[in-house]
């Protein structure tokens, strides 16, 4: 879906610069931020597991910017084997705890991933990644809610402006967190920005232009069993 957008955005801007006078409706191919794609995930495990399929599906002539850092950060912490081993010398996680907890289980992170025609860059902007990676506590410290923003003066949602898809994996270990993070994400997803957007508006979509971005934005959720929430996702 990026190298798609992102190719369409290129061809439109050669015509664009080919034919400077006219500027055809069809040219209508981008919302008011570059992120398209956000993608909520329980823990730095699962978005390491996200990120290294991810770079196992991009062309092999990609260069991978900031890769030693992502292991670092979201790869499996010092072990402590003196705490998970019970008196015996055997280990007192059982299966399913493996399956949940396993890797790095911190659950709060974000990171920005840009995707160009030769290259893929982790820890990027917000506001210049394609895909927002982030689990829905890291993602709260940074939005806020209304009230909190009004109150505080802090907290930022225009990142989330033009999300086209969004993505909430493992979503019954999420509503196990808190899912009133999920929902506040899909709330401040697709509003009309508060800061001043450096865009061409006659590039951006009129379904954006006229706040009908929830709409035509795909929600998809994964979860290993059926809970109230996938009900609730589905209004939403």
């Amino acid at each position: 879906h990026i190298m798609r957008s992102r190719a369409r955005v290129r061809k439109h801007d050669a015509e664009i610069k080919g034919n400077r006078e006219e500027k055809k409706e069809s040219h209508r191919d981008q919302g008011y931020c570059r992120p398209r794609i956000l993608v909520l995930l329980p823990f730095r495990s699962d978005c390491e597991m996200f990120v290294n399929d991810l770079l196992s599906l991009i062309p092999e002539r990609y260069k991978i910017h900031n890769k030693r850092r992502f292991q670092d950060e979201f790869g499996d912490p010092p072990s402590s084997s003196s705490e998970d081993e019970d008196e015996q010398g055997g280990s007192k996680e059982v299966p399913e705890w493996r399956r949940v907890f396993s890797g790095n289980n911190d659950d709060c992170f974000r990171i920005g991933l840009q995707i160009s025609t030769s290259s893929l860059r982790l820890f990027t902007d917000f506001y210049h990644s394609d895909i927002i990676v982030c689990s829905p506590l890291g993602l709260r410290l940074v939005t806020a809610t209304q009230d909190e923003r009004e109150l505080t003066k802090k907290g930022d949602t225009d990142f989330l402006s033009s999300i086209e898809i969004f993505i909430a994996d493992r979503a019954g270990v999420l509503e196990m967190q808190n899912w009133e993070n999920v929902v506040l994400a899909l709330e401040n997803s697709n509003r009309v920005p508060k800061k001043n957007i450096e865009v061409d508006l006659n590039r951006i979509y009129d379904w954006v232009l006229n706040e009908q971005g929830s709409y035509y934005r795909q929600n998809l959720m994964f979860s290993s069993f059926c809970t109230w929430c996938s009900r609730v996702f589905s209004r939403l």
